[in-house]
């Protein structure tokens, strides 16, 4: 989306953040004058934007395309804050506009329901809430999401149809690599000391291992947006006021250069640099590590500025008068009236993207046009491992195929996106395509067998290239299938949880039956609970030792090869929040009581803040020796704390 000039109104986001607050506001018929509303990032929206394209159905609308009636009504019955964007609608009324109504927004879920069901009047669940439980169906016609029911009496979309898509969106969510959201709630001041289990200041005794704080100064109160570094050591953040327009950009408590505007902060993979957009007059142009990193140009596009892998490379989109080039490394490409991309191989040595010419579509790789298609679909373009191998989804007329090193393969009606994988060695090509109702996984060009549905994004090939692997449906069952033979059927298989074992001998997943989340191994299950943490399975680097980290009734631990570690207390946190070593011998979590927030490491809890920055708390980062990092808040003070067990 171009970006145009605005008055950005975003305030107060550090010291205001309750960010561990998973509670589910339902204010029936009142305004959401005390809801917690979050922003997620530009990543974020995309793939969940992303993922409701791939359920197109009866009831359901999508932005752009939501009826204007059908919008209005929604936005009014369920009380949407202006700032807060519809990505979609399910329209639970059969008249003319959807006073019961579900709109997946920017900030979080908002129903509507008749008064006659479980759950009456309007609720609104912000996304931190959401991740903390499973939609699922009850025998009523409903559909419970976080302990809120939503009727689909009257709806023309299924029960069925409603879990998938809420389902994707939650794991999508879950599972992004940089998964950030910032909260705007209330914080209270904390008195700097440790804080026991039950909320009290308690002696710096009892926190286990050792703290070590490092300032980044004081955070002012007019901050507008905000990017942290994918290893949790780096922050970055533009403040201003709606009253002048000068905009100053901060990278660890440093103070950097003034914009009339800037938007899209992006750290490179390994934490070192910086860039965003910024705005001076009406010029718009690209900023690295401070200084700028290109021409200026009439308008830049949102979501497009990208680095490679190492961060010694950056790409974007930009408009000068009514054409659209890509800029790579400060250069210009070839003018198109459309773009999508830039997306660079894993050695950051090549570049492709897709660019429109009037009614033909081309995949540009290092500057030169693939053949011309009628389309080429958003984000779909790959490079193998290796960096030598370029694959992507076209069409021509009504016909869909991959095109792999410029030759097109089988036709199908639908090829899924974020499905098209290489092998590890670069050698094997997979995807998941459809003819008629039935999907099927292709690999190296022979389709599987047939399936009711493939998950998106769960394809994939074992670390010797040798073996692929998928979540699959069928009726409402999901199933693991390897080498095109199913395993077991269960409710559900966590979406992003599938990892093969180094020694590739091993398929490790979770999975749900009933109410509780088990770990099953080459169609072996494990014991239920209550939850699984989020990455959890992993392996250990030779294989011989699977750990996962499991939560009951409130208590969360470590599980290696079977044999459960110590029970921590989870109170005051959520299952999302824990995050773990690969040995599996340390676990953390953030916690939130009474005034103080503050993490657990090992039972033990460490300094209390004011707040824990980033959210949801997969900002809390360990690094390969077991140094716990993460960004906090205290007396209007950001610190870069550094645990060491």
């Amino acid at each position: 989306m171009k970006r145009q000039p605005s008055t950005l109104a975003i305030a107060s986001l550090f010291v205001c953040a309750a960010l561990l607050s998973c509670c589910v506001n339902s204010l029936l018929g009142q305004n959401p004058q005390h809801e917690l509303h979050e922003n997620i990032t530009a990543e974020q929206k995309s793939a969940v934007l992303e993922a409701l394209r791939l359920h197109g159905t009866s009831g359901f609308y999508i932005t752009p395309d939501i009826p204007p009636t059908k919008l209005l009504n929604a936005k009014q019955s369920c009380a949407v804050a202006a700032e807060d964007k519809l990505f979609a609608l399910v329209d639970a009324t059969t008249v003319e506009g959807p006073k019961n109504c579900l709109p997946i927004t920017t900030r979080g879920i908002h129903i509507r329901n008749g008064w006659s069901g479980d759950s009456p009047g309007r609720h609104f669940l912000p996304y931190s809430g959401f991740l903390t439980g499973v939609p699922r169906s009850t025998t009523t016609h409903e559909v419970v999401v976080s302990g809120i029911g939503r009727s689909m009496a009257g709806s023309s979309m299924s029960q069925g149809a409603l879990v998938g898509l809420l389902y994707h969106v939650h794991g999508v969510l879950r599972t992004t690599a940089r998964a950030k959201m910032v909260a705007f709630g209330t914080g209270g001041s904390a008195s700097g000391s440790v804080v026991s289990s039950e909320g009290a200041p308690a002696t710096s005794g009892s926190t286990a291992g050792t703290n070590k704080l490092q300032s980044l100064g004081k955070v002012p109160l007019n901050i507008l947006s905000t990017a942290i570094s994918r290893d949790g050591r780096h922050v970055a953040y533009c403040t201003g006021t709606l009253s002048g327009p000068a905009v100053a950009v901060f990278v660890d408590g440093k103070t950097g250069a003034r914009y009339d505007e800037v938007f899209e902060l992006l750290f490179s993979s390994n934490g070192a640099r910086l860039a965003h957009f910024a705005r001076k007059g009406a010029k718009y142009f690209a900023v690295v590590d401070g200084a700028p990193a290109g021409p200026a140009y009439d308008a830049v596009f949102d979501e497009t500025l990208t680095f490679s892998p190492l961060g010694d490379r950056l790409a974007y989109s930009a408009r000068r008068a009514r054409k659209k080039c890509v800029v790579s490394d400060g250069q210009e490409g070839s003018p198109y009236d459309a773009l999508q991309g830039p997306v660079f191989s894993p050695d950051g040595k090549r570049m492709a993207y897709c660019g429109k010419k009037g009614s033909k579509a081309f995949v540009v790789i290092d500057g030169r046009e693939d053949i011309a298609l009628d389309m080429v679909f958003r984000k779909t373009i790959v490079f193998s491992p290796d960096s030598q191998r370029v694959a992507y989804v076209g069409q021509s007329k009504s016909n869909h195929f991959v095109m792999v090193d410029g030759q097109a393969g089988p036709v199908y009606d639908i090829i899924r996106n974020g499905c098209l994988r290489f092998s590890p060695d670069s050698k094997r090509v997979a995807y998941a395509a459809s003819l008629g109702s039935k999907w099927r996984a292709v690999v190296d060009g022979q389709a599987g067998p047939e399936h009711e549905e493939i998950r998106v994004g769960s394809l994939m090939f074992s670390p010797d290239s040798k073996r692929v692997a998928y979540v699959a449906r069928l009726g409402s069952k999901w199933m693991a299938v390897v080498d095109g033979q199913a395993g077991p059927e269960h409710e559900e298989i966590r979406v992003g949880s599938l990892v093969f074992s180094p020694d590739s001998k091993r398929l490790v997943y979770v999975a749900r039956a009933g109410s509780k989340w088990l770990i099953t191994a080459n169609g072996q299950t494990g014991p239920g609970y209550d939850d699984i943490v989020g990455d959890s399975p992993v392996f250990s680097p030779t294989g011989n030792q699977l750990v996962y980290g499991a939560i009951n009734e409130l208590k969360v631990f470590a599980v290696a090869d079977g044999q459960a570690g110590p029970e921590y207390d989870l109170s005051g946190s959520q299952a999302s929040a824990v995050v773990m070593t690969r040995d599996g011998r340390h676990l953390a979590y953030p916690v939130k009581k009474n005034k103080f927030v503050y993490v657990v490491v090992d039972g033990q809890p460490g300094p209390a803040f004011d707040s824990i920055v980033g959210f949801p708390p997969g900002r809390l980062t360990f690094d390969p020796d077991g140094t716990l990092v993460y960004l906090a808040t205290k007396e209007n003070v950001l610190q870069r704390v550094l645990h060491a067990p």
